[in-house]
């Protein structure tokens, strides 16, 4: 997807929010050699911050989630742009933003689109339950 000046040069003060807030910058390559090596990981996907500019909440309010479960090790990862389309179709992303769970190297699902507080907070203890281990996706279209 071709995005315009504006949305890039948004992205890249996003870009610098993330990075600044200790966020581990990741590519399509690089993410499953670095999940492996964590305990549990959230990635957020992004996508044009001019026409879906909830993809700056992002950078806010996944932070405040991941507290409400505080008690695992997690660690927070960001694609860029190109990255964010290239893992969407790796992951059978429809609908960015969106956050890919891993927990100990294995995809657990993915919370997409925008949500209420409560309704992240639902998602995220779905994936983190134990029987949600076979969870794809949830959000647009969930698989068990």
């Amino acid at each position: 997807m071709r995005y315009s000046e504006a949305a890039l040069t948004r992205f890249a003060t996003l870009w610098q929010r993330m990075m600044q807030r200790g966020m581990h910058p990741v590519t399509a390559d690089s993410l499953n050699a670095w999940v492996a090596g964590q305990e549990y990981v959230a990635v957020l996907l992004s996508t044009d911050p001019v026409t879906v500019p909830e993809v700056s909440d992002n950078v806010v309010i996944i932070p405040e989630v991941l507290a409400e479960f505080a008690h695992l090790n997690w660690q927070i990862a960001t694609a860029d742009l190109e990255n964010s389309e290239f893992l969407s179709d790796q992951y059978q992303i429809l609908k960015r933003p969106a956050v890919l769970v891993f927990a100990r190297g294995h995809y657990l699902g993915a919370v997409c689109g925008v949500h209420g507080w409560g309704e992240i907070i639902h998602q995220f203890h779905a994936l983190l339950q134990p029987a949600a281990q076979d969870i794809i996706q949830i959000g647009n279209i969930s698989h068990v």
